[in-house]
């Protein structure tokens, strides 16, 4: 997943020969334009650093201001060099281009876990569930090229084709505050909501939702929970790519002020829902939580339990 080069604090490297050092590192020039990444502007396609040289790769679909997006890695011009002419660095936390280009590894372990569920419900009997994020790997990613070890369909499963079976007696939600991915069931609870809905304002960004409500047909095919808080409408998958950490720790912090009490946390979204107090990572339980310190550290501060 490659990151965003910007003007100023990245370089680019490259030499015409190993004299007078094995090559230089010059830092892009600002290109004058209304797209920034981490107070500093965004180099694209045709953008130049300091000495002069352009920038020659990018994404193939990212844009800013019309021209394509440079990353960490693509090529720069202007020198017959003895090393690759490239953007050396990059922006921390904002990356572009294929999200979704990684190879998955889900353990036999992990499949077991999505085929049967659950077996034990945690201290205050409710069960701690797998949130599939619309399709997951072991490691909480959602890819969307993933293929699911339940039901070896491929990419976010179409919630719709289980409706039939036990259907939500909430009324869609319709709200700006709230994007329902075209795969998700946006039928959820009014409590849930409402919630939602405080939470977008308070945190000061639209949600995007990769899961919402499952019928019991849904929630099997894609190897939930058994007693899933989606199949009653009471929990939804927040799309967390593209945020920090930091800014992830203040939704999650806002959620729990808001009202939510399960919160599980993955690489790539949030899962929040109404049932009671727990907290768990992209494992299914707390033993993975210590992989996200930004959360245990807020979830510890309400009581949770972390470890």
């Amino acid at each position: 997943m490659p990151s965003v080069v910007r003007a100023n604090v990245d370089k680019h490297v490259g030499h015409e020969s190993p004299t007078p050092g094995a090559f230089h590192q010059t830092a892009y020039a600002e290109p004058g334009i209304t797209v920034f990444v981490n107070d500093e502007q965004v180099i694209r396609k045709g953008d130049t650093t300091t000495c002069g040289d352009p920038a020659v790769g990018s994404a193939t679909n990212v844009y800013a201001e019309d021209k394509l997006i440079h990353q960490k890695g693509d090529a720069t011009g202007g020198h017959e060099s003895w090393v690759a002419n490239k953007a050396a660095s990059g922006s921390p936390d904002v990356f572009v281009g294929n999200l979704f280009s990684y190879a998955v590894n889900v353990t036999p372990e992990h499949e077991a876990y999505l085929r049967d569920g659950q077996t034990a419900p945690s201290a205050n009997a409710d069960f701690i569930e797998y949130g599939d994020g619309g399709i997951s790997n072991g490691d909480g990613e959602f890819l969307s090229n993933n293929t699911s070890a339940v039901n070896g369909v491929t990419g976010p499963q179409d919630s719709s084709t289980g409706n039939a079976d036990a259907p939500s007696t909430f009324e869609r939600v319709s709200d700006p505050a709230l994007n329902f991915l075209s795969h998700t069931d946006p039928r959820i609870e009014t409590r849930l909501r409402n919630i939602l809905i405080r939470i977008a304002k308070k945190w000061g960004q639209n949600l995007t939702i990769t899961s919402a409500y499952r019928s019991p047909a849904y929630n099997r095919k894609v190897g939930g929970a058994k007693t899933s808080m989606h199949q009653r409408g009471k929990a939804t998958d927040i799309v967390m790519t593209g945020y920090s950490n930091s800014d992830r720790a203040k939704f999650i912090e806002i959620a729990i002020n808001e009202g939510i009490g399960g919160v599980g946390v993955y690489n790539t979204f949030i899962h929040l829902d109404t049932g009671g107090k727990r907290a768990w990572g992209s494992n299914g339980s707390r033993r993975s939580l210590p992989n996200y310190p930004y959360a245990q550290t807020v979830l510890a501060k309400y009581g949770y339990a972390t470890s």
